[in-house]
């Protein structure tokens, strides 16, 4: 298993932990509130984790691992105001709250890297094009030439003009900046 898809696990049980968490809460107004925000938080670590391993570019990556940190760090918050309204005892929420903590410094520090890492995020192992034994990414410099013989009407460049942009975006490039549609 990748270490993505051990992160993806561990988000996934984290959110089922506050689950569990949410629903043995007493039934307070306080409890309810904190509680509330708590659910919010702490299943969206989850959530946003899973698009972080979707993102399609370096800078799309960063934003949404920032993303997830501010999660992850916002549940961190949750969880202590529940200890120190005392809602629950902290001994309690210790184990989780642990969790919570290793997760935003296991974010922060992919945050960090990845600012300063001038490679782009790898794919992930269920991603269909790098499963491909025959896929290479383009290079920077590359470029997709479509040659679409004999396109007069207009309908023609149309379906070469859309071949050519589903091809770049499933590729993972930006589109017209490294394509180029020839009509002879």
């Amino acid at each position: 298993m990748s270490m993505q898809e051990q992160l993806r696990e561990r988000t996934k049980q984290f959110a089922f932990r506050i689950i569990r968490l949410f629903k043995s809460l007493p039934r307070s107004t306080e409890a309810l509130i904190l509680g509330k925000q708590l659910l919010r938080s702490g299943t969206a670590v989850a959530a946003n984790y899973r698009a972080v391993n979707r993102a399609r570019s370096r800078a799309e990556f960063i934003a949404k691992i920032g993303v997830v940190l501010e999660e992850a760090d916002e549940t961190v918050f949750w969880l202590e105001a529940l200890t120190e309204a005392g809602v629950i005892k902290p001994a309690l929420l210790a184990p989780l709250l642990k969790e919570a903590n290793e997760l935003v410094a296991i974010f922060a520090a992919s945050q960090r890297t990845a600012r300063s890492n001038p490679s782009p995020p790898p794919r992930s192992p269920d991603d269909p094009i790098s499963r491909r034994p025959d896929f290479q990414k383009p290079s920077a410099t590359s470029r997709s030439r479509v040659t679409f013989p004999g396109a007069a009407c207009p309908s023609s460049i149309f379906s070469a003009y859309f071949a050519m942009m589903s091809t770049s975006m499933f590729m993972g490039s930006p589109g017209l900046n490294c394509c180029r549609l020839v009509i002879s």
